[in-house]
């Protein structure tokens, strides 16, 4: 599970980052298809990751994932961590299953637009943005999170 949840956060960042830095060379939709490929990836994990929480026992049902420490002293332990539990999956999959149709709808309605894939880029980011307010582990990440979308 802890591998679905690091992808499901990973998927729109990678997807903001590959549309943000190539936009000039994507030809036609493919800043659209591009972002709505790694939300629809990251709903897949979302749901792949449901599906593991649900056969866990009562008491492995909140789990907390680090990727590393920020500071750790005496009476400091500031991590960089997500928290896996019912609530936040669930909210994970909405925040997912939801931006995927919104991405699959943008791409038609957002075809003659100049800023297609700038729009395509921030929306990614977006999500990613979300995800993190609902996977944050603890209130630093989430202050950061915060701090760094601007208050998305």
């Amino acid at each position: 599970m802890e591998t679905y949840a690091w992808l499901v956060l990973l998927f729109p960042l990678a997807g903001c980052v590959t549309v943000g830095l190539l936009y000039n060379r994507l030809p036609g939709r493919t800043a659209g298809v591009i972002g709505t490929l790694a939300i629809a990836a990251a709903f897949v994990c979302s749901i792949l990751a449901l599906v593991e929480l649900e056969g866990l026992g009562e008491e492995e049902r909140q789990q907390v994932f680090v990727a590393w420490d920020y500071a750790k002293t005496t009476g400091v332990d500031a991590q960089l961590s997500i928290l896996i539990d019912p609530l936040s999956l669930m909210m994970m999959v909405v925040v997912t299953g939801v931006s995927t149709l919104i991405h699959l709808y943008s791409t038609a309605y957002m075809a003659s637009d100049r800023g297609y894939a700038r729009f395509f880029a921030y929306l990614n980011f977006f999500v990613f943005s979300m995800l993190v307010l609902v996977m944050a582990g603890n209130i630093i990440v989430l202050l950061l999170r915060w701090a760094g979308g601007g208050g998305t």
